[in-house]
Formats: structure tokens, C-alpha cells, sequence
């Protein structure tokens, strides 16, 4: 016994599907950042150059700590 594929059906969906991606990917708004993406970004940056672990006080005859 053989089984039909139901493509007829499932086509109108396909396509709906693909139309709705194509027109998301293609926004003029995706490739240019807004002003708060980029200051979010440049807020971002400036944290990343004085983040990491800081020491404050070395202690001689010291070979580390638990």
C-alpha cells in the first residue's frame, strides 16, 4: 500500500513561510545598529578594558592560597 505525500496541502504554508523570512532578513534596519545598540556596544567596550581580576595587596613569603 502507498502512502501520498500531502504537498498540496502543506505548499500555501511553504510558501507563506518563505515569503515571511525572506522579508525579515531583508530590513534595511538589520545591517545598521540603532543609537542605543551602539551605545550599548561603546557602554560594553569600555568595561571590557578594566574588567579581570585586580590585586590589591601581595604578601611576601607566600607561595598561594587555598
Amino acid at each position: 500500500m502507498r502512502t501520498r505525500f500531502a504537498f498540496p496541502k502543506l505548499l500555501p504554508a511553504l510558501l507563506l513561510s518563505l515569503s515571511l523570512l525572506g522579508a525579515c532578513s531583508s530590513s534595511p534596519h538589520a545591517a545598521q545598529p540603532s543609537e542605543r545598540q551602539a551605545k550599548a556596544m561603546a557602554m560594553w567596550q569600555e568595561r571590557c578594558k578594566t574588567a579581570g581580576e585586580k590585586i590589591y595587596k601581595t604578601v611576601e613569603n607566600v607561595e598561594g592560597s587555598i
